[in-house]
């Protein structure tokens, strides 16, 4: 090929330079950034399917009312230990006063901590019934 060819070709430019070598090297330093990139997430994946499964929380319902003492105390018991619960109010919300009867509840506060039933606030019985419920 005559030196203009080469040129044209991209093999060859300003001279003698071989331009092929230099694009090799970047393709493959490229290509060593991307494997590396790879390797540390599929190594972050295996890492995260290796650690256990974080324990469910318990599924903790409160049925209460306006100027309840017991509900009153059962609502800090579960923000003092960081337990989410869902509240139902029976005086503002017909469909959680017919659930807590149908429930057979007897007063507030009443509790459903993993589908067991509590009749008042006994913080012992919360934590065995929360227990109970854990795998």
């Amino acid at each position: 090929m005559a030196g203009r060819e080469l040129c044209e070709t991209g093999l060859v430019r300003n001279g003698n330079r071989n331009h092929i070598g230099f694009q090799w090297i970047m393709n493959y330093n490229i290509f060593k950034t991307c494997l590396f990139l790879v390797l540390v997430i599929v190594g972050i994946q295996s890492k995260a399917e290796q650690l256990p499964d974080a324990p469910a929380a318990p599924q903790i319902f409160l049925f209460s009312q306006p100027y309840c003492p017991g509900c009153e105390a059962a609502k800090a018991y579960f923000k003092s230990n960081q337990l989410a619960y869902t509240e139902f109010d029976i005086t503002a919300d017909a469909r959680a006063r017919t659930a807590f009867q149908q429930l057979g509840a007897r007063g507030t506060p009443f509790l459903l901590v993993n589908g067991k039933r509590l009749q008042g606030f006994h913080p012992v019985m919360i934590d065995t019934a929360i227990q109970a419920g854990k795998p």
